[in-house]
């Protein structure tokens, strides 16, 4: 994973004993700014979460994801469609 490529790394969550969710804050163009990774550190999934992501919350039913000002009006996840990366 090329990081220096994402000035705005924005947080880490852990999803279980086996997975990490990491994100970054993401301006306008950024086709990918989400990754889950396993213990190892591999990519299982990664894909555009949407801009100006500003809170992040896991539990038993899935990624909750919260978008400041700047990330409420462009396009999201929800536009979409995640994709496997290994």
């Amino acid at each position: 994973m090329d990081f220096k490529r994402h000035e705005y790394m924005a947080g880490i969550r852990i999803i279980d004993e086996n997975h990490l969710f990491i994100w970054a804050f993401t301006l306008e163009g950024e086709p990918i700014n989400a990754w889950v990774l396993d213990a190892d550190g591999d990519i299982k999934h990664s894909f555009h979460a949407g801009n100006a992501i500003a809170v992040v919350v896991i539990n038993e039913t899935g990624i909750w994801i919260g978008y400041g000002d700047e990330g409420i009006f462009g396009e999201g996840v929800s536009t979409e469609h995640s994709s496997a990366s290994q």
